[in-house]
């Protein structure tokens, strides 16, 4: 039997006070994070500490990021929340976009305007993707951070929107998700794009991923995923090429 999910993206923050902030951290419109259920972080070693507004119970702040943050540790304590095992530009990336209150999958869409919905049997299914999804600005990552995947299943929308159904050939070999996507997974992977209410289609990493587009059944790509839900099964893909492009562009 058919399990249909609805992913209905959120407005992302921006400067405005809210009475009762909805992520942990606010982006900003030039991009950068401002106080939101934290009013501030720091580093400390290995760990970031976000220190929290009165009203915000850091139970609650755990119990909802670790739903949706896969490779992280998290800590509750009396009026701050501490996570481990994610680099800092990455967790504030993910946890800006990420509702405190809503949805487990609502993270994963996270940009506004964007509607994705999957149809999906208990084992794999049919995927669809209506709107470009978008996000603000990439965050670097490793090349050692992607893994090779064949395509199963590519669902179009509107261009450039695409939702991939894909089966791991070859696991990343560092990154907070080489684990959960190891050989043979399938999952489901919305491409991802910049921009704030169009996709610039001028931008090199725009124009690389919305080759995605016209992935084909069996076509093998190379991937990065920057989020995935907490059962390992939806993905948001920042990155994205297809394997002999990549080793088109190596040959002298």
């Amino acid at each position: 039997m058919l399990r249909a999910l609805v992913v209905t993206a959120f407005t992302l923050l921006t400067g405005t006070a809210l009475a009762a902030p909805e992520t942990l951290v606010v982006r900003g419109q030039d991009g950068s994070f401002m106080p939101g259920a934290a009013s501030s972080w720091k580093e400390e070693g290995g760990s970031v500490r976000f220190n929290l507004v009165d009203g915000v119970e850091s139970s609650a702040v755990v119990a909802a990021l670790s739903e949706r943050i896969a490779g992280a540790q998290f800590k509750a304590e009396a009026k701050a929340v501490v996570v481990s095992g994610v680099p800092l530009a990455r967790l504030l990336e993910q946890v800006a976009s990420i509702n405190l209150g809503g949805d487990p999958l609502a993270g994963i869409a996270g940009m506004q305007g964007t509607t994705v919905a999957f149809a999906q049997p208990e084992a794999g299914g049919s995927i669809r993707a209506t709107k470009p999804q978008l996000i603000e600005a990439l965050v670097p990552h490793e090349p050692t951070e992607r893994l090779e995947a064949e395509v199963v299943e590519a669902q179009r929308g509107i261009f450039p929107a695409v939702a991939l159904k894909l089966r791991v050939r070859r696991p990343a070999k560092t990154g907070p998700f080489a684990k959960q996507l190891a050989g043979d997974k399938v999952f489901t992977g919305v491409v991802a794009f910049t921009g704030k209410q169009t996709v610039d289609l001028a931008s090199e990493s725009n124009q690389r991923n919305a080759g995605a587009y016209y992935l084909q059944q069996r076509d093998r790509v190379f991937v990065h995923v920057n989020q995935l839900d907490a059962k390992g099964s939806i993905a948001r893909i920042d990155w994205i090429e297809r394997t002999d492009a990549a080793a088109k562009a190596k040959r002298p």
